[in-house]
């Protein structure tokens, strides 16, 4: 490959690339409430924003409505049912891991899917 179009890739290969995220897990309670509880999760893309409070309950929108539910800690994992609509959506335990203001939980202990939620007041 020769010309603009190799110059273009070479180019592309010398950007800065962004840092490689990194999450630590939070395995106790103590410390999710710490760093996470009763503040808010943010999910733009998704149009959810949660608070996990303290004391276990939960509050938020998703999509311009109303999410309650409670939460646990559990084996080292978040542990939480959710009603949104009338709905109800299953209990699952997941896996949080913090970088700064980013929260990731993962599903099914870790096993499922992941969503990241920037960490607000």
């Amino acid at each position: 490959m020769t010309g603009p179009l190799a110059l273009a890739a070479l180019m592309a290969l010398l950007q800065p690339q962004p840092a490689a995220a990194d999450f630590r897990p939070i395995d106790s309670r103590r410390v999710f409430v710490a760093e996470v509880a009763d503040r808010t999760l943010i999910a733009a893309v998704l149009g959810l924003s949660v608070r996990m409070e303290a004391s276990g309950r939960i509050r938020g929108t998703a999509q311009g409505r109303e999410v309650v539910g409670r939460w646990t800690w559990e084996g080292g994992e978040f542990c939480r049912t959710l009603r949104w609509e009338g709905g109800n959506w299953p209990r699952n335990c997941q896996l949080v891991e913090i970088d700064g203001d980013k929260v990731r939980l993962t599903a099914n202990g870790g096993d499922g899917s992941s969503v990241v939620f920037n960490l607000g007041d």
